[in-house]
């Protein structure tokens, strides 16, 4: 296990003068660890990257995997389609990219196992072009 170190409020962008926000749960080993982008459950409608923090993200950390959790625009301050875009393009940017999170066990309803699913046949479509 490791000690696990939290960096609250990074910003990741500024959408419509609003500012998005991001926490990062780093282990403390020597080499650079695997990255995990978190992306909480809610169903687009409510939520926050800190929910439950301390049993899901430090605790994955704590066995030496980073997590970058962020907070997103909720409906109706944005449409679904917004969501997708903007995570291909963080995955299109970065690899190897792990989507996930824990929500609802339909994960049609569920908002990070639909942007994940979405977002990874997005990417790869564009890799491919």
């Amino acid at each position: 296990m490791y000690d696990v170190k939290v960096t609250e409020d990074l910003s990741y962008a500024d959408v419509d003068g609003q500012r998005l926000l991001a926490d990062l749960y780093r282990p403390a080993t020597e080499q650079p660890p695997p990255v995990v982008l978190y992306v909480h459950g809610g169903g687009f409608a409510r939520g926050s990257r800190s929910d439950n923090a301390e049993d899901r993200l430090a605790a994955l950390a704590a066995h030496g995997v980073a997590v970058l959790s962020l907070d997103y625009r909720l409906v109706p301050a944005v449409r679904f389609h917004m969501l997708h875009e903007a995570l291909v393009r963080a995955g299109a940017q970065s690899s190897p990219l792990l989507l996930g999170g824990a929500g609802h066990e339909d994960a049609a309803f569920d908002a990070p196992a639909n942007l994940a699913l979405t977002a990874g046949f997005l990417s790869a479509a564009l890799r491919a072009a």
